[in-house]
């Protein structure tokens, strides 16, 4: 997989589990919007049958059926965050329109197009995936699931009060409910998106910052401290290429005894691993800065 994100700093998991919960919750404020609204605002407004409110019903979440497929492949792509901002803003303009509609073939066609937001349940679960461990993925997945899930229920309340507040204003039964599509659905939307593209990560980062600082200056360091005529280039290379060439046992090691820690102690375990090697290295790099300083040659 290569995620447009990988560049991105990193960003605290709690703040892509609330990413993930709130692009899916605030999906439903667009796609179930008009369900509440439909039973006598909308249906004597467009003056619709109820054969035709139940159909847009089912064109609303065919939508959602066949964009779930195509979002599947496309959250493996470019990783969860773009996909989820991505839907949030496509859905963001039928949710403009919504406000257009005056027949129940338009109707069909919006809440359509509508029903795309239904797919943020695709990046939603794959972000909470690649973020947690096995033994409790499930748990974030059920939670962020449930805790978007639950903005169809909060939509009926907000589109409902938003409703009847415009119409105590002296809002038209008309003008009312296509009012409250572009005061809600629409900003919300974009809102959220853009906290998504900007606050976002689809994994957690690992940086390999210290490594690559070492392979990269340490050979021009040790030339420039202790340059002799039996030491040179070559030598300094030479010495700066054991960091590198360490990574063919480090890393299996490493590996062999996160598995080990995690089988019999759990996740917090690997966690005090990665910070006792951390601590370890950072202990060992001012050991090696004090050596330099105490035996390089003057300037």
């Amino acid at each position: 997989m290569h995620y447009a994100a990988d560049t991105q700093p990193r960003q605290p998991v709690c703040s892509q589990l609330h990413l993930s919960w709130l692009g899916f919750w605030v999906a439903f404020l667009s796609w179930f919007a008009f369900s509440p609204l439909i039973p006598q605002a909308v249906k004597s407004d467009l003056h619709l049958s109820q054969i035709q409110i139940g159909d847009s019903n089912i064109v609303s979440l065919s939508a959602t059926l066949l964009l779930r497929i195509i979002i599947g492949p496309l959250v493996d792509r470019f990783g969860p965050r773009l996909t989820m901002a991505s839907i949030l803003l496509v859905g963001a303009i039928p949710s403009a329109l919504a406000a257009t509609v005056t027949t129940p073939s338009g109707l069909y066609i919006i809440r359509f197009f509508i029903g795309i937001l239904g797919a943020t349940f695709v990046p939603c679960q794959a972000w909470t995936t690649a973020f947690y461990d096995l033994p409790i993925v499930g748990r974030a997945n059920a939670l962020v699931a449930g805790w978007g899930n639950a903005g169809g229920g909060f939509t009926f309340i907000i589109m409902l009060a938003l409703y009847d507040r415009l119409r105590t204003d002296g809002l038209s039964v008309a003008k009312a409910w296509r009012a409250a599509f572009p005061i809600v659905p629409l900003p919300s939307l974009i809102f959220v998106a853009v906290l998504t593209i900007v606050f976002g990560t689809d994994h957690p980062n690992v940086t390999f910052g210290f490594e690559l600082a070492m392979d990269a200056n340490l050979s021009n360091i040790l030339f420039a401290l202790y340059s002799s005529p039996t030491f040179g280039q070559t030598k300094a290379g030479y010495i700066a290429s054991v960091y590198g060439l360490l990574n063919i046992f480090a890393r299996p090691v490493g590996g062999y005894l996160g598995d080990a820690v995690y089988r019999y102690h759990g996740v917090r375990a690997k966690k005090s691993l990665v910070l006792l090697t951390g601590i370890l290295q950072g202990l060992m790099a001012i050991a090696l800065g004090l050596y330099i300083d105490t035996r390089a040659h003057p300037d």
